[in-house]
């Protein structure tokens, strides 16, 4: 009788360094999301108990759209993710088409923190939108 060998995946191991720091810094980014949207989502539900909780919720619900907005402007309407120097005008020089896709880089590494403000904001009203009318729903099932 032989034996059959079972093909086992194995994941593949990073090669050199860099891919070893790239894990680690997307590693370190995931970790802070996750802290941010636990403070964000924490002080929302620790701030329930109190009689100021509407004052709470509406400057949560007024951060919202003023980051939205404020991402959006300071990435310049994300007009430069994505560009090569191909889709840019010929006028421009090279220097010039480098500059603007490096700035547009740039900014949004700068703007990460707006939008792990956001995503923490947009799961608090998320939880807060299914905690208040999908599950009465299915409570009276």
């Amino acid at each position: 009788m032989s034996k059959k060998r079972k093909n086992i995946r194995r994941r593949e191991e990073p090669q050199n360094r860099e891919e070893i720091a790239e894990k680690r810094k997307a590693l370190g980014k995931m970790l802070m999301l996750v802290l941010v949207v636990a403070i964000i989502f924490g002080f929302y539900r620790a701030m329930l108990n109190f009689s100021f909780f509407k004052v709470v919720f509406w400057v949560y619900l007024a951060a919202l759209p003023i980051l939205i907005i404020a991402y959006f402007i300071y990435n310049k309407g994300m007009s430069a993710k994505g560009v090569t120097e191909d889709m840019l005008p010929d006028e421009w020089s090279d220097e010039e088409k480098t500059k603007f896709i490096e700035d547009g880089k740039q900014r949004l590494r700068k703007s990460s923190w707006m939008l792990m403000g956001i995503i923490g904001l947009l799961f608090t009203f998320s939880f807060d939108l299914i905690e208040l009318f999908a599950v009465p729903l299915f409570k009276g099932m």
